[in-house]
């Protein structure tokens, strides 16, 4: 029997590969760490923000900046603690229950799933299959928005050291 491992409170970290939504009465998140699964019933976004406030800013003050930096104005990446090398994008909009958050510094590869168009096989690093309900070229745009969003915030960063 597979049981879940539902916890009560949790804090992203450099181990943080995915935030998954997930409907279920006793959680509604799913979190893929590098070595371990976690279901908790707190919000993605709520993790994400209070990540945010962990690496010194807001959420909204990371999506701000990597707006003004960027251009981008939707599914913006975000850099939850960039001195960690935590940055993280959204699969759809963050508003949206069904959004998922994928941690890019984890990713080894996006593939179309065959069956369906509309959905995108992540490969991690660690050889964990995650199956995204997103497209492949919205996730290839997301992972090279991501980069940009590093590059940009790297940059900054070594202006200011």
């Amino acid at each position: 029997m597979n049981l879940k491992q539902i916890i009560s409170s949790y804090v992203i970290s450099p181990k943080t590969q995915a935030l998954l939504p997930e409907r279920h009465i006793d959680y509604c998140t799913k979190i893929v760490e590098t070595d371990q699964t976690y279901y908790i019933n707190t919000p993605i976004l709520s993790l994400i923000e209070q990540a945010c406030l962990e690496g010194y800013s807001t959420y909204e003050g990371r999506r701000a900046a990597v707006k003004h930096f960027t251009g981008y104005h939707k599914k913006i990446p975000i850099p939850i603690i960039p001195s960690q090398n935590i940055f993280a994008f959204p699969t759809l909009s963050p508003q949206q229950f069904d959004c998922c958050w994928l941690f890019p510094k984890h990713i080894q590869s996006i593939q179309p799933s065959p069956q369906n168009k509309t959905h995108s096989i992540v490969k991690m690093k660690n050889n964990q299959i995650l199956l995204i309900k997103q497209s492949y070229n919205i996730l290839r745009k997301q992972m090279h928005r991501s980069a940009f969003t590093m590059v940009i915030q790297r940059d900054r960063a070594s202006i200011h050291n």
